[in-house]
């Protein structure tokens, strides 16, 4: 079955890589998950060598299950209003992070983060949490993943194509490399002629 996400609307989305790549990597993710931060690991790993033709789309999906989740979930998402950059900055960190975050220290360490990103406005960035200004693009990620049956994370779909789990780097290069022979196999197909009935 394909999955068809809709991507594009008023507020920003989370992409890094080119916006016509051939692969578009889709990730349904939860700051507080470890599965999430290891993906993240092979994900980062995988890019290094395909910077011009795969795109990642970050949808935010913080479970219920994970206290502090949905704080970094907002935090995340008020670095993404101000721009890409600054967002996959405070992603890459709050991952990194993530096994000295805590309920208790999940603001403060937070605070700490958006005064190193470069870039990042902290003042607005500040105002943007106090006043929950994020929790629009956040409740719109969590729409989309229950539209498309995502409940778990992290979930990945790579063009459409829904995948259960990758393992490691490898795999995950052996699903891009599947995909794109997918994308030949389908630019190469006789185009079907309708033969006219007389």
């Amino acid at each position: 079955e394909i999955y068809t996400l809709s991507l594009h609307d008023a507020l920003p989305i989370s992409s890094l890589g080119p916006d016509n790549a051939p692969i578009t990597v889709v990730e349904f993710s939860d700051f507080q998950c470890p599965y999430c931060r290891k993906f993240n690991g092979i994900l980062e790993e995988v890019l290094a060598s395909h910077a011009e033709d795969v795109r990642v789309v970050f949808h935010h999906l913080p479970l219920s299950m994970h206290p502090w989740a949905r704080t970094a979930a907002e935090a995340a998402a008020c670095a993404q209003l101000q721009s890409r950059e600054a967002f996959w900055n405070m992603q890459s960190r709050i991952f990194k992070e993530q096994p000295n975050i805590t309920l208790d220290n999940v603001k403060a360490k937070i605070a700490q983060i958006s005064r190193e990103i470069p870039g990042l406005d902290p003042t607005a960035f500040q105002t943007c949490i106090d006043n929950e200004m994020s929790l629009g693009l956040v409740f719109r990620d969590i729409d989309l993943a229950t539209s498309s049956s995502v409940s778990g994370t992290p979930t990945i779909f790579i063009n459409g194509h829904r995948i259960e789990g990758v393992r490691d780097a490898a795999q995950l290069e052996q699903l891009i490399s599947q995909a794109k022979k997918d994308l030949n196999e389908k630019a190469e197909a006789p185009a079907t002629v309708a033969t006219p009935t007389r």
